[in-house]
């Protein structure tokens, strides 16, 4: 019996079409005593994994048949219209089917016909080895086959990446010209040799450490006015009148002596002098003149 394929419900491929011929005992074609009718078709129904139930479909609404089909002798054509629902759910996915000739009264070359198979078929996407590649066992995870692909339309996949690269870089300019690339973008504006730009550029160069520091040490006292800055602060110590000689040695003089006690300092030695008690002095004479 010939498999006709897969069909679906809905969408495309939802018609099962397909022709057979009857013929008398000596071998040619002939006529059933009366054209055939869709009620001489019958379907029968496997849900996968399942025997072949022997619950014909029970509607023959959606089934057309020809006889004769364009006025030829003992020829039939048949229509299957799997969008036709009126026996509620016999068409259904990942079932199979087949297609029986069973006439009600209608003979062949006087034989009585009792049920001839016809064709079968399935509902639903076509089954696929999902095991084997090139009859090889292949490597699954998570039900997705694993696949090294080492060749890009019979290129090696090293090489096809090569050539992309290549073909790339290797690109006409003149053949940039799509409004809004990259390619555009670059031929628009890089069109011509990077180290020949700043030469005729608008560049300046920074200023040098010693241009900054002179920058501000010749800074105007008169811009820094802002309290807190080390500019203000600079400005206010210069501004104020240094103390006069008399101011500083009357300021040495003044200094209590209960400030000074580091050994070895001037201001601790005279402290520990005690008025009234006699200092003796370490005096070098050289000299001397005594009046009689």
């Amino acid at each position: 019996m010939i498999h006709l394929g897969y069909y679906n419900t809905s969408g495309t491929r939802t018609h099962v079409r397909f022709s057979f011929s009857t013929h008398a005992q000596a071998g040619a074609n002939i006529a059933p005593l009366s054209a055939f009718e869709a009620a001489d078709i019958r379907v029968y129904k496997a849900a996968d994994g399942a025997a072949l139930s022997d619950t014909q479909r029970s509607s023959s609404s959606g089934i057309t048949i020809v006889s004769p089909f364009d006025s030829l002798v003992g020829t039939h054509a048949v229509d299957i219209d799997l969008t036709d629902n009126t026996d509620s759910g016999f068409w259904a996915s990942d079932c199979y089917y087949e297609v029986w000739l069973a006439p009600s009264d209608e003979t062949i070359d006087g034989q009585t016909i009792t049920g001839v198979q016809l064709r079968c078929f399935d509902i639903g996407p076509q089954a696929v080895n999902v095991t084997q590649f090139g009859g090889t066992a292949g490597t699954f995870s998570g039900g997705r086959p694993e696949v090294n692909a080492t060749h890009f339309a019979g290129t090696a996949y090293a090489t096809a990446i090569a050539s992309l690269v290549s073909a790339i870089w290797d690109k006409a300019t003149s053949a940039l010209t799509a409004v809004g690339s990259i390619g555009k973008l670059l031929v628009d504006n890089i069109d011509a040799a990077i180290s020949s730009r700043l030469a005729s550029g608008s560049y300046t160069a920074p200023p040098s450490v010693g241009a900054i520091a002179d920058q501000v040490w010749d800074e105007a006292t008169s811009g820094h006015t802002t309290a807190g800055s080390t500019g203000k602060a600079l400005i206010d110590v210069l501004a104020a009148s240094p103390p006069t000689a008399a101011a500083i040695a009357d300021a040495v003089w003044d200094e209590a002596t209960s400030g000074h006690s580091t050994p070895g300092t001037t201001g601790k030695a005279l402290t520990d002098l005690t008025p009234g008690s006699p200092v003796n002095l370490d005096v070098n004479v050289t000299n001397m003149v005594i009046d009689q």
